[in-house]
């Protein structure tokens, strides 16, 4: 049977969902979008170096310039430097992603030798810029792979969410295996019929109160309403209510149709659904109670004991 705070339960489990798949996207966007704003400046930057260089050196010719610039300059496994030549492709000896003169890389720099775009490959898009030197036929193409940064963003991605999954499982077991950590104790102080109407809301239940409460209890609202929850749903409660008895203020459940066998009445607090009934009369110094007879139906209660001054501040009223 689900229970009223399992019900209470469900849409917070889907805000939480929701919030995870709002939560991956904004962060898969972000950061793809940093990968692709960073390989632009990074592509920017190299080619503000050349220019740089350059401009300080009075090389012999267009290929020694592109063979000093392209030693000298470090590039890492996702960049790659390619000097064109009318007469061939010049890369470092060591470069970890080497072009040949087909690559659509080769060719858009070739027929644009000062400009900068995007070339989508299948491993991701890769940032180009092309920057030519002056007087010659000759440029050096910068290239920008991101394929390999967006390889390893999606991956922290997956690692980020999982851990989200992960602790709101467990916040989620938690709740549903610990019912006293979800709940906030209400403590509140009052006449007996003022603070059995909170019990009532809180329970869902309407209860019979007496007429002419003269006690003044202090007691957990929460705590009790989800006891009388509890019991009612145990016992599939019609009835519910409070009572009072010489020193003793009674709150009981009960059904006409349900019929407990003496088996079931000697193990009836054991069932995990009626632990809130045992957790609410321990928290208050009281005792849970069951009854039940032939054509009597059932009963649950909670004893709740009226220490003498709170007897005596109610009459004093």
């Amino acid at each position: 049977m689900i229970k009223r705070n399992d019900i209470r339960l469900i849409p917070a489990v889907l805000v939480a969902g929701l919030t995870l798949v709002f939560f991956a996207v904004v962060l898969h966007a972000v950061l793809i979008a940093r990968v692709h704003h960073q390989a632009r400046v990074d592509v920017q930057s190299t080619a503000r170096d050349f220019v740089q260089f350059s401009g300080s050196r009075e090389a012999d010719s267009a290929h020694s310039l592109l063979v000093e610039f392209i030693e000298q300059h470090p590039v890492s496994t996702d960049e790659a430097l390619v000097g064109i030549t009318p007469e061939q492709l010049i890369q470092s000896d060591w470069a970890e992603q080497p072009l040949d003169s087909g690559d659509a890389l080769v060719v858009a720099a070739t027929n644009n030798p000062e400009a900068t775009g995007v070339v989508e490959k299948t491993e991701g898009p890769v940032y180009w810029a092309s920057v030519e030197i002056e007087t010659t036929d000759s440029s050096l193409l910068i290239a920008r792979f991101t394929g390999m940064d967006i390889h390893h963003t999606q991956r922290l991605i997956r690692m980020v969410v999982s851990l989200a999954v992960a602790g709101v499982t467990v916040v989620g077991m938690l709740w549903w295996f610990f019912p006293k950590a979800r709940r906030t104790p209400r403590l509140v102080e009052g006449n007996l019929s003022t603070v059995g109407k909170s019990i009532g809301e809180l329970s869902g239940l309407e209860l019979a109160l007496p007429s002419d409460p003269r006690v003044t209890v202090r007691v957990d609202v929460s705590a009790l309403g989800t006891a009388l929850r509890a019991a009612a749903d145990f016992c599939r409660g019609t009835a519910a209510g409070v009572s009072i008895r010489h020193h003793t203020v009674t709150l009981w459940v009960h059904s006409p149709d349900t019929q407990l066998t003496s088996h079931h009445l000697n193990t009836t607090f054991n069932a995990p659904e009626m632990r809130p009934v045992l957790d609410a009369s321990q928290r208050h110094g009281g005792v849970a109670w069951v009854e039940s007879a032939p054509r009597s139906g059932c009963t649950i209660g909670i004893d709740l004991p009226i220490h003498q001054d709170r007897r005596n501040h109610a009459h004093h009223h």
